[in-house]
């Protein structure tokens, strides 16, 4: 099993399948079982989204 991790410093609202940064992580997640990306949050909120093999995990802020 293959998992790779993914962390960036950009704000999300969710997965979006029309959005140009879900057709780049379709590519980068091609040929791995789990492709997890963590990324900011817009509503300062934990959320979690799933589609096919990739995973969206947006965290609040931690620091100013």
């Amino acid at each position: 099993m293959i998992n790779l991790l993914h962390v960036s410093p950009n704000k999300y609202k969710g997965l979006n399948s029309s959005d140009h940064t879900y057709k780049i992580w379709t590519e980068l997640s091609k040929g791995v079982d789990n492709y997890y990306i963590f990324a900011r949050s817009y509503k300062n909120k934990f959320a979690r989204f799933e589609k096919d093999n990739i995973s969206l995990i947006l965290i609040p802020k931690v620091l100013n």
